[in-house]
C-alpha cells in the first residue's frame, strides 16, 4: 500500500468525456428493469441459470464452468474421460430437468452432463445426414424436445431428450419453392415460445417460424443480434451495434430496451450471451469485459400468452433401455406383465429386467413368437413349417401345420399374432397371404387381398390393436392393410417412394388404438400413422446411438406409450417411449348450481392420458389460472361467487408426457343461497355475561357466512351486538341482575338473511370485581437514573380476570403527576377467564424529576380499562413510590455510577476546552490528560473523604443509599470523595473524546484512560507504567492526588492497579458500555462557570515534553522492534518518520526518511514524505522537487500528483499545478471530488 504522511484536501468536479456514439436502439416503451448486481467471470460466450441461481457458463477459452449465485466457480467440466475427448470446442448450452446439454462445434456433437458436472451421454458426429452436424451452435430444450442449430448444414435438428432423432427444419416448411430469405442461413441461436413458434437467429437476423416450420416473419428491428433468451411473458434479444438488450412480447412487439456502450451499470462492450433466471432475473454477459450483469425485469402477471394460444410440443421419443443383443434376437413380443420373449431363428429367449436367458424348446427353430391373453407362447417353427404352442418352460401344448402351398400349410411363415378371442393370424409371405386359425389350430380363412383387387405380395408382419383389428404389413407392396376382427377390410395405405410417409424397406409394425408404427429398415427409422392411415411423423436415424438403427428387424408394443425394437447389426434391443401430447379434450359442459359449478367432459381416446387439468377465468378473454388436476371426467368447483360468470377450459395430461392444447371455453353462472333460521336457541347466564348457542342445518353450514346477534333491555330498541361465524356467542360486560332480550339471524354467503329467532334471559347477581389490580413489586426510584426505568422497569403489576369470558384489548396506564409528560401504557390483547398476567411498568420520566431535593414518597396512579359493547369499564389503584433525589445511588448495581459521568454538560465542556485549547502541541491523549489534571489542581480541587459515608465503607453495602456529587458540583465545591473525583476526571477526559474506565480496588476507586496506542504482541507495559486492556494501552490515574504532579498520580494509579491484579480483587467498569443502560444525567441549566486560568509556563511545557517523548516512544516501539529483527525493513523506517512528522518533530522525521533513501534512493514513499516535510517548513520549491522524483518513480499514484500540484500552487506556478492536478484526475476520478477546493483554486488554469 502506498504510504502518505497527510494531504491538504482540495476537490474539483470530474468532467467526463464522450466517445463515439453507438447505433441507437429502436424506439420502445420505458424500460421496466432494475440493476441487481454484477458477477465477474472469464470471457462468457454462452450462459444458462438453474432454479437455484447457479450459473452454467461456456467461455471463449472453451471451458465450461458451473458458478454459485455469487459468481464463485464451483466446478469446471472435464474435457476428457481417460483417452476419450468429451468436450473440445463448446458453443452453447441448455438446461432441462436434471441435465445440461452442450453443443460442441469441434466434435460436432451434443454432449449431456448431469447438473453436478458428471458426463452422461453424447450424440451426433460430423456430416450432413440426420443426427449429424457441421459446427452446431445454439441449443434449446422445449418440454423434453431438444432443438439444435446445425449451423453448417443450415437447419434445425429436433431430438428427444436423450438424442433420439425426430426431424429437421430448414425454413421451407415442407414446401419446395420458398424465397431464400425464408430459409435458414447459418442458424446460431433459437428459442421456442409457449405457442410452439420458433425464433431463430441467423445471418439474416431473427426469423419466426410456426410449429410446423413454416416461415412467419423477420423481425425488422434486429439487424445485428448476438443472443436470444425466453422469459415467461416474451423474449429478450441482445444487439451488437447498439450495445442494448430488447424485450419483446410473444406477438413480437417491442416492449422496451435497455443498455448502452460503456463499462458501468447496464453498459456493455460486447454482448455475448443472455439467460433468464427465476423471479424475472435477466443475466447479461459481456464477453469483452468478462462480467455478467444481473437485472430484475418486470414481468406480466401470468405467462404472457393466453391459455388458448399455448401449443404442446410435437411428440418426442426417448430411450428407456439399451440392451445388448449378442444373441442377435430378431423378433420380440411383450407378455403384458414384465417379460419380453424373443427368437433368433434358432432358439427362444426370455428377457426380464435386462437379463436374457434361453428357453429350451425341443426340435424347433422359432422365427416368430406371440403371447395370448392366458400367457401361453405361440411359436412359428421354421424347421418344420408349423405353429407350436408352448408354456413358459417351453413344453409343447399344441402343434399344427406342415410345409406346403395350400391352406393350413406354410412355406416360409414370418410372423404370428393371437387376438383376445383366441384367433391366430400367421403371415406367410412365400404364399402371399395371411392364414387364420382358431385357438385349437383349426383353419378358418385366408386374407390375401385389399381394395380395388390389390393382391398381397409379401405380407411379412401382422399386429393387433386393442380392438383386435388386424394390421398386415406387405413388404413387397410397401403397404399396410387394416382389417376388422371379423376380417373385413377397413383401410389400406402406403407406397414406395422418397416422400415423408413413403416406405423404402418396411419390415415390421405394431398398432395402438390410435396409431400405427411401421419399422422401415430402408430409411433406418420408424414411421407413425393415424389409425386411418394418415402419416403423422417419423423418428430415428442411421447409427449406433439411442434411437439409431442399422439393420432393424422387428418392433413390438409394450404398453400404450412404449415399444421395443430389435437390431441385429447393432446387436441391440432398444426400449423406447413416446412423449405424447394428447388431442384437444372434447365435449366440455358446465352447469351452474347453488354456490357451485359442475364441469364435465368426454374421456380422451388415447389410453396414455392419465389426468386432466382444469383452468378457470373470470372473463371471456382470461386470464386463465390453474384450478385443479383430476383423474376423472368431471369436477365440481365450489370456490365461486353467485351471479358471476366463470369460464373454463380443460387439457389432457399424457403419462410421462405433456399437456394437450386447451379445449374450447365453456361458462356458467352459479346461483345464490338463502339460509333457514337458526334452530334450538338457548342461553346460559352469569354475573356479567350471557352465552347464547344454537343448532345449524348441516347441509347449509358450508354456505352460512355469519350470524347477527341483536340485544335490547326493557324500554329500548334492539341493536346489533355481534357478527360471528360460529353458532355460539358470549355477550360480555353486561349489568348484573338485569333482563335482556336477544334475536339471532343467519346470513348466507350471498348476503341473504334468514328469519330471526329470539329469547329473553336475566343475568345473575354480582359478588366480585371483574378485573382486579394487584401490586407485585414497586422499586425505589433514583432520579439520577430516571431514564433506565424505560428499559428495566419500575415495578410489576398483576391483572386478574374474574369473569367467565375472555376480556380483550385491556389498557393499563401508570401516571406520576408532574414527573411524567404522558402516562405509560401497557396493552393486553386478551385475558382468558380466571387468568392472571404480570406486567412490568416502564414509565418515561421527564428531567423535572432531577429537581427533587429531598427523598420523598410520591403517589402514583394505576388505571386499567377496556371497552365492551361500546361501553368503557375502568378500574384504578393508587401506589406510593419512594423517590430519591439526584445525588443518591445504591451500590447494588455499580454500573449505575455511569449516570454521574456527564461529558456533555456545558459547565465541564467549557472548563476543559478553556484549559486545553491555549496549550499548543498537546495532541497526545497523555498530554491532554496532564493538562486537564493540572487545570483541576490549579482550580483547587482536592480529595476530601466523606465523613458520614466514605466509599470504602459503603461500596460493599448494596442496601446503603450513598450520596454522589456531579462533576460540575465537585468543580464548584472544589473537593470530593474518591468516587466524586473519578467522576470529575473521567467526565473531563470523555468530553475531549478520550475513552475512560473506572477501576475499583478494595475500599477505593480510581480510573484509567486510553492513551491512543494499540498494544503490541510482546505485551510490554514499560515496567507496569501502562495497562493493557482489550488490546489497547491504558494509563491508570489516582485522582485523589489532584493538586500533586500528574506523573505521580499516574505512577500511584498503576501501582494500585497491579496490586489489585496480584491479589485478584480488581474490578473494571466500562463507562461507555454502562451508558447503554445508565445514560448520563441531563442536568438543568446553570449560569455558574468555574474561573478560567492560563496554565502555560515552563513547568507545563517540560511536563508535556516528557509525555510527548513517552508517547512517541510508545508509538515507535513496534516499528523499532521490526527494525531490530530486520534492519532492511524500510517500511518500518518510513512509519517511524511519519510518526515523528505528525508529532512536529520534523528533524527526526527527516533523519528517518534519510535513512530510507540511503538504502533505497528510489523509494517513492520516502521521497513523497520528504516533500511533505519541506512543505510543512514552507520550502515549496524543495517540496516540489521531492514530489517530482516520487511521481516519476510511482506514475500511477494520483495522490503524489495532488501533493505536487499543491506545492506548485504555493510556489506561484499555477500552470504546472494545473497540469499535475489534471494527471491526478485522469488516474483516479475521485480526486476531483475529494480535492474540490484545490480544483476550484486551479480552475482558471485548467
Amino acid at each position: 500500500m502506498r504510504i502518505q504522511l497527510f494531504f491538504l484536501g482540495l476537490v474539483l468536479l470530474l468532467l467526463n468525456g464522450c466517445a463515439g456514439t453507438p447505433a441507437l436502439p429502436p424506439t420502445a416503451g420505458i424500460s421496466r428493469i432494475e440493476f441487481v448486481r454484477e458477477l465477474r467471470n472469464g470471457q462468457p460466450r454462452a450462459l444458462e441459470v438453474d432454479r437455484h441461481g447457479r450459473l452454467y457458463v461456456v467461455e471463449i477459452d472453451h471451458q465450461v464452468r458451473i458458478m454459485a449465485p455469487d459468481g464463485a466457480t464451483l466446478l469446471t467440466l472435464a474435457k476428457k474421460i481417460g483417452d476419450r475427448v468429451i468436450l473440445e470446442e463448446p458453443t452453447d448450452l441448455a438446461l432441462a430437468d436434471d441435465f445440461l446439454y452442450i453443443t460442441d462445434q469441434g466434435l460436432h456433437q451434443v454432449v449431456i452432463f448431469t447438473l453436478d458436472g458428471k458426463f452422461h451421454d453424447a450424440f451426433g458426429g460430423r456430416g450432413g445426414a440426420p443426427k449429424r452436424f457441421r459446427k452446431p451452435q445454439g441449443i434449446f430444450v422445449h418440454k423434453g424436445v431438444v432443438h439444435v442449430a446445425d449451423t453448417g448444414n443450415d437447419r434445425i435438428q429436433v431430438f428427444g431428450p436423450d438424442g433420439v432423432y425426430l426431424h429437421s427444419l430448414d425454413g421451407r416448411g415442407g414446401q419446395s419453392d420458398v424465397p431464400s430469405l425464408h430459409r435458414l442461413n447459418d442458424p446460431r441461436d433459437l428459442i421456442i415460445d409457449p405457442s410452439g413458434n420458433m425464433l431463430v437467429m441467423d445471418d439474416d437476423g431473427i426469423k419466426a417460424y410456426g410449429p410446423t416450420g413454416r416461415f412467419i416473419a423477420l423481425l425488422p428491428e434486429e439487424k445485428s443480434p448476438t443472443a436470444l433468451c425466453l422469459s415467461s411473458d416474451g423474449f429478450f434479444v441482445s444487439d451488437r451495434k447498439s450495445y442494448s438488450v430488447r424485450k419483446y412480447n410473444f406477438d413480437r412487439r417491442l416492449l422496451f430496451t435497455f443498455g448502452t456502450k460503456g463499462e458501468g451499470r447496464a453498459q456493455f462492450l460486447r454482448l455475448s450471451a443472455l439467460a433468464m433466471g427465476d423471479g424475472g432475473r435477466i443475466y447479461v454477459a459481456d464477453g469483452q469485459r468478462g462480467v455478467i450483469q444481473v437485472f430484475l425485469a418486470e414481468e406480466d402477471d401470468l405467462d404472457g400468452l393466453s391459455l388458448a394460444g399455448r401449443t404442446p410440443p410435437p411428440h418426442a421419443v426417448h430411450s428407456l433401455m439399451h440392451l445388448n443383443n449378442d444373441q442377435k434376437i430378431s423378433r420380440v413380443v411383450w407378455d403384458g406383465h414384465e417379460t419380453l420373449y424373443g427368437v433368433n431363428g434358432r432358439q427362444l429367449f426370455r428377457i426380464n429386467r435386462g437379463k436374457i436367458s434361453a428357453v429350451q424348446v425341443a426340435d424347433c427353430r422359432p422365427v416368430a413368437v406371440a403371447v395370448d391373453d392366458e400367457g401361453a407362447l405361440w411359436l412359428l417353427d421354421d424347421l418344420h413349417k408349423r405353429v407350436v404352442k408352448v408354456d413358459e418352460s417351453g413344453a409343447p401344448a399344441l402343434v399344427f401345420g406342415t410345409k406346403g402351398r395350400g391352406t393350413g400349410t406354410f412355406r416360409a411363415p414370418t410372423d404370428i399374432a393371437v387376438s383376445g378371442a383366441g384367433i391366430v393370424y400367421v403371415a406367410d409371405p412365400a404364399n402371399s397371404w395371411v392364414q387364420i386359425f382358431n385357438r385349437d389350430g383349426m383353419f378358418l380363412n385366408v386374407i390375401h387381398q385389399g381394395e380395388e383387387e390389390v393382391v398381397m405380395d409379401e405380407p411379412v408382419a401382422v399386429a393387433l390393436d386393442g380392438n383386435d383389428r388386424l394390421h398386415v404389413l406387405d413388404r413387397g407392396l410397401r403397404k399396410v392393410f387394416v382389417y376388422s376382427s371379423q376380417g373385413r377390410l377397413l383401410n389400406q395405405f402406403g407406397q414406395k417412394g422418397d416422400k415423408a410417409g413413403d416406405f423404402a424397406d418396411p419390415v415390421d409394425l405394431f398398432a395402438t388404438d390410435t396409431e400405427i408404427f411401421v419399422l422401415d429398415a430402408g430409411t433406418a427409422n420408424i414411421k407413425v400413422f393415424s389409425d386411418k392411415g394418415q402419416f403423422l411423423r417419423s423418428f430415428g436415424a442411421y447409427g449406433r446411438g439411442k434411437g439409431d438403427f442399422r439393420q432393424p428387424t422387428a418392433i413390438t408394443g409394450i404398453d400404450d406409450i412404449s415399444f421395443a425394437v430389435t437390431d441385429v447389426k447393432n446387436e441391440t434391443i432398444q426400449h423406447l417411449a413416446v412423449i405424447y401430447a394428447p388431442q384437444v379434450v372434447q365435449g366440455v359442459t358446465v352447469v351452474g348450481g347453488m354456490r357451485q359449478v359442475e364441469i364435465a367432459w368426454q374421456a380422451a381416446e388415447e389410453a396414455y392420458v392419465e389426468a386432466y387439468h382444469l383452468y378457470r377465468a373470470e372473463g371471456q378473454d382470461g386470464p386463465y389460472r390453474h384450478l385443479a388436476r383430476v383423474s376423472g371426467e368431471g369436477y365440481i368447483d365450489t370456490d365461486v361467487q353467485p351471479g358471476k360468470a366463470y369460464y373454463y377450459r380443460v387439457t389432457a395430461q399424457a403419462r410421462h408426457g405433456n399437456e394437450s392444447k386447451a379445449s374450447k371455453e365453456a361458462f356458467s353462472i352459479p346461483e345464490q343461497f338463502s339460509p333457514s333460521p337458526p334452530q334450538d336457541l338457548q342461553a346460559v347466564a352469569e354475573e356479567w355475561q350471557v352465552q347464547l348457542s344454537w343448532q345449524v342445518n348441516e347441509q347449509e353450514e358450508p354456505f352460512v357466512d355469519h350470524y347477527l346477534v341483536h340485544r335490547k333491555v326493557e324500554g329500548r330498541e334492539y341493536r346489533q351486538v355481534a357478527r360471528i361465524t360460529e353458532p355460539i356467542y358470549t355477550d360480555q360486560a353486561l349489568a348484573a341482575d338485569t333482563l335482556y332480550h336477544y334475536k339471532v339471524v343467519a346470513v348466507g354467503v350471498d348476503d341473504k338473511q334468514s328469519l330471526p329467532v329470539s329469547l329473553e334471559v336475566k343475568t345473575k347477581l354480582a359478588r366480585k370485581s371483574p378485573l382486579e389490580i394487584d401490586i407485585v413489586e414497586v422499586r425505589n426510584l433514583f432520579s439520577n437514573t430516571y431514564k433506565v426505568y424505560e428499559e428495566v422497569g419500575l415495578g410489576t403489576v398483576r391483572l386478574t380476570n374474574n369473569t367467565g369470558v375472555a376480556i380483550g384489548n385491556i389498557n393499563l396506564l401508570f401516571t406520576m403527576k408532574e414527573y411524567m409528560d404522558f402516562p405509560s401504557e401497557i396493552r393486553v390483547d386478551e385475558l382468558a377467564p380466571g387468568q392472571s398476567v404480570d406486567l412490568v411498568l416502564t414509565p418515561v420520566f421527564n428531567n423535572k424529576i432531577l429537581n427533587v431535593t429531598e427523598d420523598t414518597s410520591v403517589q402514583t396512579k394505576l388505571e386499567a380499562f377496556y371497552y365492551e359493547n361500546n361501553r368503557r369499564f375502568e378500574f384504578s389503584k393508587n401506589v406510593p413510590v419512594n423517590v430519591y433525589e439526584k445525588h443518591r445511588m445504591m451500590w447494588d448495581e455499580h454500573h449505575r455510577f455511569a449516570t454521574f459521568i456527564t461529558p456533555k454538560d456545558p459547565v465541564l465542556l467549557e472548563f476543559v476546552r478553556a484549559a486545553v485549547t491555549p496549550v499548543a502541541g498537546a495532541r497526545e491523549p497523555l498530554q491532554r490528560a496532564a493538562v486537564i489534571f493540572r487545570a483541576c489542581s490549579r482550580l483547587g480541587v482536592t480529595y476530601l473523604p466523606d465523613p458520614t459515608n466514605p466509599y470504602q465503607e459503603v461500596a460493599d453495602d448494596i442496601d446503603f443509599v450513598d450520596y454522589i456529587q456531579y462533576p460540575r458540583e465537585t468543580l464548584q465545591r472544589k473537593s470530593g470523595d474518591c468516587d466524586d473525583l473519578v467522576a470529575l476526571y473521567a467526565t473531563a477526559l470523555e468530553s475531549v473524546g478520550i475513552a475512560t474506565m473506572v477501576v475499583e480496588v478494595p475500599g477505593h476507586m480510581l480510573m484509567m484512560f486510553d492513551v491512543g496506542v494499540a498494544a503490541q504482541a510482546d505485551h510490554d507495559t514499560m515496567d507496569e507504567l501502562f495497562v493493557i486492556h482489550a488490546d489497547r494501552m491504558w494509563a491508570p490515574v489516582e485522582t485523589t492526588l489532584l493538586g500533586a504532579d500528574f506523573m505521580k498520580a499516574w505512577q500511584q494509579g498503576s501501582q494500585a492497579y497491579y496490586r489489585a491484579v496480584a491479589d485478584g480483587s480488581l474490578s473494571l467498569m466500562d463507562l461507555r458500555q454502562a451508558w447503554q443502560t445508565y445514560k448520563p444525567a441531563s442536568l438543568p441549566a446553570t449560569a455558574w462557570r468555574p474561573e478560567t486560568m492560563d496554565l502555560r509556563g515552563p513547568e507545563l511545557a517540560a511536563e508535556l515534553d516528557r509525555l510527548r517523548k513517552i508517547a512517541l516512544t510508545l508509538r515507535c516501539r513496534p516499528y523499532a522492534a521490526r527494525l531490530l529483527d530486520d534492519p532492511r525493513d524500510l517500511q518500518a523506517q518510513v512509519q517511524i518518520g511519519i510518526i515523528y512528522g505528525k508529532a512536529g518533530e520534523l528533524t527526526a522525521a527527516k533523519k528517518a526518511f534519510g535513512k530510507v533513501l540511503q538504502s533505497d534512493t528510489k523509494n517513492s514513499d520516502a521521497l513523497n514524505n520528504f516533500g511533505n516535510i519541506y512543505f510543512m517548513e514552507g520550502d515549496y520549491q524543495a517540496a516540489a522537487k521531492m514530489y517530482e522524483q516520487a511521481a516519476e518513480l510511482s506514475p500511477a499514484d494520483p495522490f503524489i500528483l495532488v501533493n505536487l500540484a499543491r506545492s506548485y500552487l504555493r510556489a506561484e506556478q499555477p500552470d504546472l499545478a494545473a497540469a499535475a492536478f489534471s494527471r491526478a484526475r485522469e488516474l483516479d476520478a475521485s480526486v476531483a471530488r475529494r480535492y474540490r477546493s484545490l480544483g476550484l483554486e486551479l480552475a482558471p488554469s485548467l
